[in-house]
């Protein structure tokens, strides 16, 4: 049995891959459907074919480049709903479409409950932050389309319930798989922190350090 897994254009760079979070959720998809006793393939994007101006304008480059890549002989489809062609292309049974009929659609729409917030921090670093009525409206129609919504907190379930009904939404709360990251055998000396995050201003980094500066021996 064949599975198609086609994550969407972060996955593509491998720089972005290098982050915990990122190859922790990759690794969990696709040990998933192994473990199901599928045969797993992944569209390989070169990330220079992929337009960085916007977050729609990559979403929709990687989307053509992925799509010319499904197999005819898959029989699971998993990925973001919002990559139309590559789900065509797995969808449609005739001459050119590929004919199946499982489709595991998963959507990350995590940004939604923070972007007015995000706006608000990347503006004191002077730093542009995408609010575009495009990629608003993208994530709105994604929740309001979708069947279920899990939710990291109380909080979020209730940001996500201006849209979503309370009954279609869970609170699952975020944990870390113990067996895959866990503290170094050898204790190292002072206290430190190590940082993973991509993107500085959004984890908080500012804020880390400065907690940091009344630390004795402590390093980041």
């Amino acid at each position: 049995m064949k599975a198609i897994f086609s994550p969407g254009p972060s996955y593509s760079n491998l720089e972005v891959r290098k982050y915990a979070g990122w190859v922790h959720i990759y690794d969990l998809y696709r040990e998933g459907l192994e473990e199901l006793g599928y045969d797993v393939f992944v569209p390989e994007v070169d990330p220079k074919l992929i337009d960085q101006s916007s977050t729609v304008s990559k979403i929709l480059s990687y989307d053509i480049v992925a799509a010319q890549q499904i197999p005819g002989d898959g029989e699971l489809f998993l990925g973001p709903p919002g990559y139309s062609i590559v789900q065509m292309m797995a969808g449609r049974d005739n001459n050119w479409g590929r004919g199946m009929r499982t489709f595991l659609p998963a959507w990350n729409n995590a940004d939604w409950w923070r972007d007015q917030q995000l706006a608000e921090e990347y503006k004191r670093f002077g730093q542009p932050y995408d609010l575009s009525p495009a990629w608003r409206w993208i994530n709105r129609t994604a929740l309001e389309m979708c069947d279920h919504v899990i939710a990291c907190s109380p909080w979020v379930k209730w940001t996500y319930s201006k849209i979503v009904p309370e009954d279609r939404i869970s609170i699952d709360f975020w944990g870390v798989d113990s067996e895959r990251f866990h503290p170094p055998e050898v204790e190292p000396p002072g206290f430190n922190v190590l940082f993973v995050g991509g993107d500085p201003i959004r984890k908080g980094l500012v804020y880390l350090a400065k907690a940091m500066v009344g630390l004795d021996d402590a390093e980041l």
